[in-house]
């Protein structure tokens, strides 16, 4: 039984990251099955995701919620909301309209807006070039986001009753 919880919320995890982080356009169902792995805990993650308003599902496609955008918390504030709080005070401390920042960094003027308002994540290559355009290291992009590995959990074994013989 433990097991298969751990099984299940592991599956969740890596449902939400592939959703949210890695492939955040349109994603079909086949494609999250493929790239995590088959098996019932990935169709369960499928299923409690969209039950729990963090996914849903437009025919064989698989899309974020308003929800899922701000499930990943840090201290009350999600990494997307720190990260375009950042990214907002260090534009407006430079002097740049979001239209200047997306040309100097070589992007799209509604990827720089999208980023502010914690709509979208940035790809590595986007935060190193949005952190150039700004005269500033990516870290200070990244202030106040930390991730904090959970503490290991210690195995144990379950010895059920067996009848006597």
């Amino acid at each position: 039984m433990h097991d298969h919880v751990n099984a299940d919320d592991r599956a969740q995890r890596a449902v939400l990251s592939l959703v949210l982080f890695e492939h955040p356009a349109l994603l079909a169902a086949s494609e999250v099955e493929r790239e995590i792995g088959p098996g019932d805990a990935v169709a369960r993650a499928l299923t409690d995701l969209t039950g729990a308003g963090l996914l849903r599902r437009e025919g064989a496609t698989v899309l974020p919620t308003r929800a899922a955008l701000h499930f990943d918390r840090l201290g009350g504030v999600s990494v997307r909301e720190q990260f375009a709080s950042n990214l907002r005070h260090l534009r407006k401390r430079s002097g740049y309209s979001q239209e200047e920042l997306s040309y100097r960094a070589d992007l799209h003027r509604t990827n720089v807006g999208m980023l502010e308002r914690a709509v979208r994540m940035p790809r590595i290559d986007t935060l190193v070039k949005l952190a150039g355009a700004l005269g500033v290291t990516p870290a200070e992009l990244l202030d106040g986001i930390e991730w904090t590995p959970p503490e290991p959990v210690a195995g144990s074994f379950e010895v059920s009753e067996s009848p006597p013989t």
